[in-house]
C-alpha cells in the first residue's frame, strides 16, 4: 500500500517577481483535512491551487519538497496533474456550492 501523505516544505509562490506566499510547510496524512485560514488576500487560494498545479498564469512555484505519495509534484506534467486532480488531491472552496 502506497504512502499517500502530502508533504509541503518551504512552499513559496511568486508572480512577476513579487512573493505572495513564503515558506509554507505542512504534512497532511491520508483521510485528514487541512483548513487554510487567513485574511482576504493572504494567499490561501493560491496556496491551495498550487497544490493541484493550478497556481495561475505567470506563477512561479518553488519548494524544498512538494510531494504526494512519494511523487514529486513540482516536476509533474499537465497529463500527470490531470490524472491526480480529483482522484488523489483536491480542495473545496469556501463556498462549497461553487465547487460542484
Amino acid at each position: 500500500m502506497s504512502d499517500k501523505h502530502l508533504i509541503v516544505e518551504g512552499l513559496s509562490i511568486e508572480f512577476g517577481g513579487q512573493t505572495v506566499v513564503r515558506d509554507v510547510s505542512f504534512t497532511l496524512a491520508p483521510g485528514k483535512t487541512l483548513a487554510l485560514v487567513g485574511e482576504s488576500g493572504s494567499g490561501k487560494s493560491v496556496t491551495a491551487r498550487s497544490l493541484i498545479g493550478l497556481a495561475g498564469a505567470g506563477a512561479r512555484v518553488t519548494a524544498r519538497t512538494l510531494s504526494y505519495g512519494g511523487q514529486d509534484l513540482l516536476g509533474l506534467s499537465e497529463r500527470g496533474w490531470r490524472g491526480l486532480r480529483g482522484k488523489g488531491i483536491g480542495f473545496v472552496l469556501q463556498d462549497a456550492l461553487v465547487s460542484l
